[in-house]
């Protein structure tokens, strides 16, 4: 296999996770809120109705906020894995530090993240 067929298998792979992930929390979104009046009946003894609209609101503030955050770090890792390296404003002078301070590259790979 050459490197252009494991980056493909590897997008392809990417790809479907994600929009994998996407779909089940946009669904679990669409359940939240056709369930939004109903109390649940084993919760409905324990669980008053302001509260239960409380607990709704922030499931779904939380899922909307999971998508926005999940898509951003997505596409922050396609742009590190298709780029080579990492975008980062002092890239060349922290590396090069880093480099004459140690000599073992792993060790400098670390230190520059």
């Amino acid at each position: 296999m050459n490197a252009q067929t494991i980056l493909f298998i590897y997008l392809l792979v990417f790809a479907l996770d994600f929009i994998w992930e996407r779909l089940l929390t946009v669904l679990n979104m669409s359940t939240i809120r056709a369930n939004r009046d109903h109390i649940p009946g084993a919760l409905v003894a324990s669980l008053d109705p302001q509260s239960y609209q409380r607990s709704v609101a922030y499931s779904l503030t939380r899922s909307w906020f999971g998508l926005v955050s999940s898509t951003v770090t997505a596409a922050l890792l396609l742009v590190f894995i298709l780029t080579g390296r990492p975008w980062c404003p002092l890239p060349g002078p922290l590396f090069c530090r880093c480099r004459r301070i140690v000599d073992n590259e792993t060790v400098q790979n670390t230190l520059f993240w």
